[in-house]
């Protein structure tokens, strides 16, 4: 995902929770020298530098290996991903819609499995759809992620 092809190791400083992750990987970034990156829509938000494309990938790996999520949020066979495809179409899209946002239609099961089996964080996400502005508010309504 990182395109590394000899990735360091990397001491985990701790495991974490997906409400958690992206704002110690933001605050990561930016003592890392990466003072752009932020949360936002469910997502980083970053500086888009070309020219420094292979220092950025390295510093993501890291911070990311250094607050990986616990083991049981990590999607790790086909039921799993179906539960989260699921919850994200029968639970939050409607969730976030009741809340007066407007949500694109998912893809097919199958055309959203094939994305995210590969580990690309470029699947059907109805969270990225969100403005920045609501994130916060529209998340304790409408969680990012189902319970289990």
């Amino acid at each position: 995902m990182y395109q590394i092809e000899d990735p360091p190791s990397v001491a985990v400083v701790r495991i974490v929770g997906p409400d958690e992750q992206l704002e110690l990987v933001a605050e990561c970034m930016q003592e890392g020298g990466w003072p752009e990156t932020k949360v936002s829509n469910g997502g980083l938000q970053y500086e888009d530098l070309p020219e420094q494309e292979e220092a950025m990938n390295g510093a993501f790996y890291t911070c990311f290996a250094s607050y990986p999520l616990a083991e049981e949020f990590l999607a790790d066979g086909r039921e799993q991903y179906e539960e989260l495809y699921n919850y994200f179409v029968d639970d939050l899209k409607p969730c976030l819609e009741d809340q007066g946002l407007e949500i694109t239609d998912p893809p097919s099961l199958e055309s959203w499995l094939a994305v995210a089996e590969t580990g690309s964080p470029e699947y059907w996400d109805p969270t990225l759809e969100i403005p920045d502005v609501d994130f916060a508010a529209i998340q304790e309504v409408c969680p990012q992620n189902p319970d289990s």
